[in-house]
């Protein structure tokens, strides 16, 4: 149980089953210096650094250190060899090592303060180890022989399974069915699963893990997004979302663009834009459809809608074509014209307008406009546009011919009717009365040098004394019936009464069922085209009751009631 001094005698000894503690020992491979416990073997043989309860055949309680004093780059600093060792050599009770795996750091770089490595290995079955896998100083991963010539990858696949790839990173390998990401070429390329069909899906996590398709590539190009089986190149299906194309550049004139473009055969393609053409200079921001000749220079705008000045217009024709039809912001539409005046405006040399109802059954579909000769034309067209009928021409003063027939120098512009059924009586003696409001007539000149012709035709039933004289008095008035002018047709002279009028003297042997019908004549000369009022008044030399469109009483079963006829015609003299 002492302690032993001095030094062991390097000749054979025999077994030492105790020798105590040695404060202090050297041997030709193991210097010892410590002060504590170092170095436990137990009686499992599991050797213990740091620690007296090894867990396994080397338990380290602490940092482990793998080094080496290697300067060139690339040098081997140390690894960590993974093997098994067994009988199957060649004579009795030979071992063979069996090398199957690594971890290797090297070195990157030949200065004190250059970076490392580290380098995998493995090995198949009946194959040589090999390095499968690399962590550069850079933190780049590499996969599968990775050489410093792929500096630029972060994770190189190696060499792929199948010939079309150079490097391929495979998710799915049952039976014949592939899946996964392959380069080649400095092309990313990816290779299908059995069906052939790349599905994009996302993967909820509240808790359900619920999975949904959200895009869909198909074997024969078709992309659908919202949809698992799209009908063409570009099928979207939603009832929410949009598309977009949006620039986040300067250029304003060209801020986004789809083009359409057809086979080479075609000479054709078609573009959607947002922005400006080169000839705008950023003056202003629009949306537009434009054709394009072979060499994609964009010949024709189809249509465009300015943001500036909020108008639609569209354009046919060759080449660049021409501007045929414009939508303003406040509606109105022209044809012909970039600033139409009215709801529709259409202008050009030679242009009609054709309005066509393809219900009728006969041969003449269609009614025609158009200017020529200073004049304005509307006629009736057949169904190929070709021939008509009966038309009608205006002129600048308003001068009005129909199929033959002319009214406007000295024509009838407008007739106006009245037909009051209203019975009414009056005995006026010596003065103007209306006998009722309900006898008149209205009319609004529509030309301030036409002439009013009236005709008035008034049923009456006289009674009272015999030889009365009385007149019936047509009037105009300008304000609706408030003020009214007795219309005068004779010559002045003395006390004489000037009417337009019919006179009437009551006869002997009256009875009250008696009947006669007056018919007064007059005219007017217009000075304005503002509404007119005509009417009548009754006035009688003496008491002598009139009775208008009715007879006093039924005498006899030959009582009478007659409507009033009151018309006014407005004729250019």
């Amino acid at each position: 149980g002492g302690s032993i001094a001095g030094t062991l005698s390097t000749a054979a000894q025999g077994n030492i089953t105790s020798v105590g503690t040695l404060t202090s020992f050297r041997s030709t491979g193991i210097d010892d210096n410590a002060d504590a416990l170092a170095i436990t073997i137990d009686s499992s043989e599991n050797v213990g650094i740091g620690t007296a309860s090894p867990i396994s055949k080397l338990t380290s309680e602490g940092d482990i250190s793998i080094g080496s004093t290697v300067t060139s780059d690339n040098g081997d600093l140390g690894e960590i060899n993974f093997w098994n060792r067994t009988n199957a050599g060649s004579g009795s009770g030979t071992s063979f090592v069996n090398d199957v795996a690594a971890i290797q750091g090297q070195m990157e770089g030949t200065g004190n303060n250059s970076g490392g490595s580290l380098h995998f290995y493995t090995k198949e079955d009946g194959e040589s180890k090999t390095e499968r896998m690399r962590i550069e100083g850079s933190g780049q991963i590499r996969i599968s022989g990775a050489t410093d010539a792929d500096a630029e990858s972060l994770i190189d696949l190696g060499s792929g399974e199948n010939s079309g790839f150079t490097r391929k990173l495979l998710l799915v390998n049952t039976g014949n069915s592939r899946a996964g990401l392959g380069a080649a070429s400095n092309e990313l390329r990816v290779f299908y699963a059995d069906d052939q069909n790349i599905r994009f899906k996302t993967l909820t996590r509240d808790g359900n893990f619920t999975v949904s398709e959200k895009m869909v590539l198909m074997s024969d190009g078709k992309l659908g997004i919202g949809t698992s089986a799209p009908a063409s190149i570009g099928h979207i299906v939603s009832d929410t979302n949009e598309l977009r194309v949006e620039n986040t550049g300067t250029d304003q004139w060209d801020s986004g663009r789809i083009r359409l473009k057809g086979p080479a055969s075609a000479n054709r393609s078609t573009q959607i834009i947002h922005g400006n053409t080169a000839a705008d200079s950023g003056a202003s921001t629009r949306f537009a459809i434009e054709l394009a000749n072979a060499s994609d220079a964009w010949v024709s705008t189809i249509a465009q809608y300015d943001y500036s000045t909020r108008f639609w217009a569209f354009t046919t024709g060759t080449g660049a074509g021409s501007e045929r039809l414009r939508i303003i912001t406040s509606g109105e539409v022209g044809i012909g014209t970039t600033t139409p005046k009215r709801h529709l405006h259409v202008s050009g040399a030679g242009y009609e307008m054709t309005l066509s109802n393809t219900s009728m059954s006969t041969d003449r579909k269609n009614m025609n406009w158009f200017l020529s000769g200073d004049k304005a034309y509307w006629r009736m067209l057949n169904d190929a546009g070709n021939a008509g009928g009966g038309g009608i021409e205006l002129d600048w003063s308003g001068n009005l011919k129909a199929d033959g027939y002319s009214y406007g120098d000295n024509g009838t512009v407008q007739t106006v009717i009245n037909r009051p059924n209203t019975t009414a009586s009056n005995n006026s003696v010596n003065a103007y009365a209306e006998v009722s409001t309900d006898y008149r007539v209205q009319i609004t000149p529509h030309h301030s040098d036409s002439n009013i012709h009236g005709m008035f035709q008034i049923p009456i039933n006289p009674t009272g004394a015999a030889n009365i004289l009385f007149f019936l008095t047509p009037w105009v008035s300008t304000d609706g019936g408030t003020n009214k002018t007795v219309l005068t047709g004779g010559v002045n002279s003395g006390a004489r009464i000037n009417n337009s009028s019919s006179s009437i003297r009551s006869g002997n042997g009256y009875d009250a069922n008696d009947m006669q019908t007056h018919i007064v004549h007059f005219y007017y000369d217009c000075s304005a085209t503002t509404q007119l009022t005509f009417g009548f008044y009754n006035r009688s030399e003496g008491t002598n009751t009139v009775y208008f469109n009715h007879s006093n009483t039924d005498n006899g079963n030959w009582g009478w009631t007659a409507p009033m006829y009151l018309e006014l015609k407005e004729i250019r003299p």
